[in-house]
């Protein structure tokens, strides 16, 4: 979407704020369009804020044990699409991250999960039942140049490691926390860019929020961000729109304040009937202008 969005994106930002940040990918953006904003990043997931943090303040022992796992699975031969030998090696760390974790820093921790997150099929976060922590099935584990769904191709650490120094280094002036996204740092702050990326509607994981993300949590969000911020802050929603109109009505009644953006997704949703493709929603609040 980051495509779509960046002709949208504001300027002038003192703060930015993410208390749904995931992989970052909207800090990365707040961050080049303003290297000196004040910045506030939240999830609810502590194992995703874990990696945030042992980047930032762990990084000697994330980036040496992020090194001897790719150099490992390296020595293991590749094939064009498919590697099962790989594969069996990412089973195996896996079934150590769920079950025998303890042996391990928080920073080695935090590095085998993004080893494991990095090379799962698609990215996606998924989690036993058993355990609760991450359990998703294995990519492709493959060098191959090719396109391929099951994620992204396998790289050496020596190609990642340079991104991951400029986050360590540009996490140093960032705020990081993990709850409730009610409690996210800069909410209230003045002159800022609030990205609000909850879990969408239509979707099937809970990402970690007990009895899942309901239309009640939407509804609370969407209150907030349309009347509960500072009135020279801009505000952005990310969701998605399954044709049921539920954010028309917030729409008209505040059209004066919002600007609706729709884009078509690659993704598509699976409700009662046939699928149908996605559409991305973006709300804008825009800062309201002094009289």
């Amino acid at each position: 979407m980051q495509k779509h969005y960046k002709p949208l994106y504001p300027v002038g930002f003192d703060t930015y704020v993410d208390p749904f940040v995931g992989s970052g990918g909207m800090l990365v953006q707040a961050l080049k369009k303003n290297p000196q904003a004040t910045c506030y990043i939240n999830d609810s997931n502590k194992y995703i804020i874990g990696i945030y943090e042992a980047i930032k303040n762990n990084w000697d022992a994330f980036d040496k044990k992020v090194s001897e796992i790719y150099d490992y699975f390296y020595t293991l031969p590749p094939t064009e699409v498919c590697n099962k030998t790989r594969k069996a090696a990412y089973y195996k760390l896996r079934e150590e991250y769920n079950y025998d974790y303890s042996k391990w820093t928080d920073g080695e921790g935090a590095a085998i999960l993004f080893f494991l997150l990095r090379n799962c099929f698609r990215g996606v976060w998924h989690t036993s039942k058993k355990t609760s922590r991450f359990s998703h099935t294995c990519g492709t584990m493959s060098d191959s140049k090719k396109f391929y769904k099951g994620g992204a191709r396998f790289i050496p650490y020596v190609d990642l490691r340079p991104n991951l120094l400029q986050w360590h280094k540009a996490l140093q002036t960032v705020y990081i926390q993990t709850g409730d996204w009610k409690n996210c740092g800069g909410l209230d702050a003045p002159n800022a860019w609030i990205y609000l990326d909850p879990p969408y509607r239509g979707g099937t994981m809970d990402y970690g929020q007990e009895g899942g993300w309901t239309d009640a949590n939407q509804k609370e969000l969407l209150e907030f961000a349309v009347n509960k911020t500072n009135p020279s802050t801009e505000v952005w929603l990310s969701n998605r729109d399954i044709g049921d109109g539920f954010f028309d009505d917030a729409i008209q009644q505040n059209s004066y304040i919002v600007d609706t953006h729709k884009f078509a997704s690659k993704f598509h949703l699976k409700t009662t009937g046939p699928y149908a493709k996605c559409i991305e929603l973006l709300l804008i609040k825009k800062p309201q202008q002094a009289t």
